[in-house]
């Protein structure tokens, strides 16, 4: 089965790519009473009921979303490379491959390109636009430009994924028949969905949903009580919850380091070591590589899982490289 090659064909793909993702997450949970239905998707606002088909365009090795931010987000290099890290799963849909694992990400910031709204009435919108740099058997690149309302380059990413699902079967099956390219799927799709949730449009953000986990337990450390709601539809802790939890710990330890001087997260390197799973409390911990009080600060931050077994110290999930300078 060949992926679909019109923009419209292209773009029902990407939404059946959602839709599936959220009943792949259903299938994986039994929410208790009052407990979230939802994936970390919904705190980006890019779950299937919060998505707008009318806002997104789609071609061979591109796809772009005009991205409407929620009243209490703000934009920075971590939300950035969380809607990268999602924007992308729907590139890679719509070229008939999986969504594939994160490896790397980077991103550089450029924080004078942001326009706010003049008035709290007003929508802030900004356009994301991924290409998929190269589309190899075991790795692929993407690229992501994040652009403001009167086209100023706010920031952009690069990410490195690995694509095969590490299953023989699978993998083989995969590549023949890429199952969410199909119509009739698509109709099967819908008919499985849910009513629409009163609450779905209720878009809480981002930022809100990491900082009710986390908890800052001194200057360089932090620990954060992951839960379903942080989680992909594979019910793995999203890669781009994994960097807005770090960028925020190391906020507050370069704040520490810089004292009274202004200063804002130019750049991030993350790498991604192991996957989060299940309900656990991970830690936090910075340690500076490099630091000029009136110049910059790079520093390395670690999101660790508890020890478990017979491993003699706990287990790093991802390891970050960030580089702070002052205003």
């Amino acid at each position: 089965m060949k992926p679909p090659k019109t923009p419209e064909a292209m773009k029902e793909v990407v939404m059946n790519f959602v839709k599936q993702g959220y009943l792949f997450f259903r299938m994986n949970r039994k929410p208790k009473p009052g407990e979230s239905n939802y994936s970390f998707q919904s705190a980006l606002g890019l779950c299937h009921e919060t998505y707008d088909p009318d806002r997104l365009t789609v071609s061979k090795n591109f796809l772009s979303y005009r991205y409407k931010l929620a009243p209490s987000d703000k934009l920075t290099p971590g939300l950035g490379a969380a809607l990268m890290d999602e924007m992308t799963a729907g590139l890679f849909g719509a070229a008939g491959r999986p969504a594939g694992a994160s490896l790397f990400f980077q991103a550089q910031w450029f924080p004078e390109n942001i326009i706010k709204s003049s008035s709290s009435d007003e929508e802030d919108y900004v356009d994301i636009a991924n290409t998929l740099t190269k589309n190899g058997r075991t790795i692929s690149h993407t690229r992501t430009d994040i652009r403001s309302s009167d086209n100023k380059l706010i920031g952009y990413s690069t990410h490195v994924k690995y694509m095969p699902f590490g299953n023989i079967v699978m993998d083989t099956f995969i590549s023949y028949f890429p199952f969410w390219v199909s119509p009739w799927l698509s109709r099967i799709i819908n008919k499985r969905l849910p009513p629409p949730s009163p609450t779905a449009h209720l878009n809480v953000g981002a930022h809100k949903a990491v900082e009710a986990g986390l908890k800052i337990v001194s200057d360089g450390k932090g620990e954060f009580s992951m839960t379903d709601d942080h989680k992909n539809p594979f019910g793995t802790l999203h890669g781009g919850c994994s960097v807005m939890v770090m960028e925020k710990v190391g906020d507050s330890y370069a704040s520490s380091l810089f004292k009274d001087s202004n200063f804002y997260l130019e750049s991030l390197q993350v790498q991604f070591l192991s996957a989060g799973r299940g309900q656990k409390t991970l830690t936090l911990e910075c340690e500076t590589i490099e630091f000029t009080e009136k110049s910059h600060a790079l520093i390395r931050v670690n999101l660790m899982k508890p020890k478990s077994g017979n491993k003699k110290g706990p287990t790093v999930l991802a390891e970050g490289a960030f580089k702070y300078v002052v205003k």
